[in-house]
């Protein structure tokens, strides 16, 4: 882009207790509380039906069943044809009332296909239950055959990422002016407003190796691209990138934030003004290329290819649009961070 000129309730004491948790990787589906229960009433545990959970993140679930007695039968059956897993309790009837949580019983199960499945656990005569879904792992979007765009435009085939998708991004400043040192934060804001849309996680990474995203500085005459300011785009599924010019007048520090700014100068009798959005917008604009969105003729969008100076730096109807077309949030599972 260019500046112009471009995530069992609490029972009395001697009751079995039982709570349902997730072992995942960021990823926590809350047990609704239930009120306080007399001992051996049937408790229920339900599960957020808003935030399935994903097959490719090791859905591995946990029951621990605390507070039984070695006359407590324990057993638990987790819904999608597996045998039914059986425990009993070692503790005194008196330890397990008085220390319920060293007498706990832990079971253990990895989902390895997708669906919907009913968690049911009994201990004694303490029963609950508790659905959850398992969902396949998400395609990166594709357009539909002969799908036609108006007001934003994929880059290319498919989408760069899948939705939901956690995002390890690095930057390079290998080359970086002292005159553009606070350009980091303009990249984190930007990240922070399209993870708010997308449901994209990014997080930084200090392994270039790993990074789905990199950033880095590069003379873009090199590239074909002498008056640009950053170039951005992906090299295949799963692997973005942008570059920024180290000597493009809108890469200077003084261009930082998200407000357009004007600046003036004198050479000899002449005065030039220059008026164009705020740095966060180029890199929104270059993101954007990297996740899959090409250029449009649509001068308040983002992905307009000039900077105008005229408040076309924030997110236009149509990149609000495609953004959330592909990458939809509605499905993302609820994370602990």
């Amino acid at each position: 882009m260019t500046p112009s000129r471009r995530h069992w309730s609490p029972i009395s004491a001697g009751a079995v207790i039982l709570a349902l948790g997730i072992g995942l990787s960021g990823v926590v589906a809350p047990a609704s509380a239930a009120p306080p229960t007399r001992a051996n009433a049937a408790t229920s545990i339900a599960i957020d039906g808003t935030s399935p959970v994903r097959l490719d993140q090791n859905p591995d679930f946990t029951i621990a069943v605390s507070g039984v007695s070695s006359g407590t039968k324990t057993r638990v059956n987790w819904g999608d044809g597996s045998a039914t897993q059986r425990q009993k309790g070692v503790c005194s009837p008196a330890k397990a009332r008085r220390s319920p949580a060293a007498c706990t019983l832990t079971f253990t199960h990895a989902y390895r296909a997708t669906g919907t499945f009913t968690i049911t656990a009994v201990a004694g005569k303490v029963r609950g239950s508790q659905q959850v879904t398992v969902t396949a792992e998400p395609q990166p979007w594709r357009p539909s055959p002969g799908q036609t765009f108006t007001s934003w435009k994929p880059l290319g085939r498919q989408a760069t990422y899948t939705p939901c998708q956690t995002i390890e991004w690095f930057f390079d400043t290998t080359g970086q002016p002292a005159d553009r040192s606070t350009m980091r934060d303009d990249v984190v804001a930007s990240l922070d407003q399209l993870a708010g849309i997308t449901g994209l996680r990014f997080v930084e990474t200090s392994s270039p190796q790993g990074a789905d995203l990199t950033f880095s500085w590069r003379d873009l005459t090199e590239m074909g691209y002498a008056e640009a300011s950053g170039v951005g785009g992906f090299t295949g599924p799963g692997e973005g990138w942008v570059a920024f010019s180290p000597t493009n007048e809108w890469t200077n520090d003084y261009w930082a934030g998200a407000q357009p700014k004007t600046r003036q100068w004198q050479e000899g009798q002449w005065i030039y003004t220059l008026s164009i959005n705020g740095r966060q917008s180029l890199v929104t604009h270059e993101v954007m290329h990297a996740l899959g969105f090409g250029h449009v003729e649509d001068f308040t969008s983002i992905m307009y290819p000039q900077s105008i100076g005229n408040g076309a730096g924030e997110l236009s109807a149509g990149d609000l649009e495609g953004l959330r077309t592909m990458y939809p949030s509605d499905s993302c599972p609820v994370t602990s961070s």
